[in-house]
């Protein structure tokens, strides 16, 4: 495979910008605990949102990833909540029907309420 590095901005850089001024903290090499009753894979907003949960329900959670909290989507594309839902509304009530297509809009809404209820609390 070529090298591509010819292509690229002389100022390119493979962070995103914004760990220039809040870098990921080095946590060094945690200590794991020998049992715990639920094991969450992944560190991104599902994992992290899912191990709360479960530890908010009294069960001792650990949380594995291969990479730094930080490294996966939830970082590099600026981790979006929203509540755009694709194909739109329009093109899912021509191939669902109406109804179908609005209970479809109106779970994504409901996901964005719950996100900013889950971080309020």
């Amino acid at each position: 495979m070529a090298d591509n590095a010819d292509i690229r901005a002389d100022d390119f850089k493979a962070e995103p910008y914004w760990w220039d001024r809040t870098p990921r903290p080095n946590l060094g090499e945690p200590e794991l605990p020998s049992e715990v009753d639920v094991a969450i894979i992944g560190s991104g907003y599902t994992g992290l949102c899912a191990a709360i949960q479960v530890a908010r329900g009294g069960r001792s959670t650990v949380v594995l990833d291969a990479e730094e909290a930080g490294w996966g989507c939830s970082s590099r594309n600026g981790g979006q909540i929203s509540t755009s839902i694709k194909p739109d509304y329009e093109a899912l009530a021509r191939k669902h029907g109406a109804e179908t297509a609005f209970n479809i809009v109106k779970e994504g809404h409901r996901s964005l309420a719950f996100m900013k209820d889950f971080v309020a609390e």
